[in-house]
């Protein structure tokens, strides 16, 4: 399963296939799919991922579980999305690419 799911992204207006030829894809696809696996890990206690974890014993700070919540985001979006250029750059080397990169934006602000 790929961490990056290209049928959403298309449905939402992104273009998946810019993404795939500009090699934008590959890496970061394995890092959220690393991130997805430690964070259902951290909540899950079986594979089917409907048993929620205990907070562990040994764990003392509050919030557990929005604390790995954030480091998941945390990862997904900003540490394995980190190849895709910035919006300045973006708009300055081609139009298109820059709203492309606006529509992705502006779907996950809404999230």
């Amino acid at each position: 399963s790929s961490g990056i799911n290209a049928e959403y992204m298309v449905s939402s207006g992104i273009n998946a296939e810019y993404m795939v030829s500009s090699g934008i894809n590959a890496e970061s696809d394995k890092c959220v799919n690393n991130a997805i696996m430690q964070y259902e890990k951290e909540m899950f206690e079986d594979e089917s991922k409907t048993t929620v974890r205990e907070v562990p014993a040994d764990y003392h700070k509050s919030d557990y579980y929005a604390r790995k919540t954030c480091n998941y985001l945390t990862k997904a979006f900003q540490d394995c999305m980190r190849c895709f250029p910035t919006f300045e750059e973006a708009k300055k080397k081609d139009p298109e690419e820059a709203a492309e990169m606006d529509r992705f934006s502006s779907i996950f602000s809404k999230v």
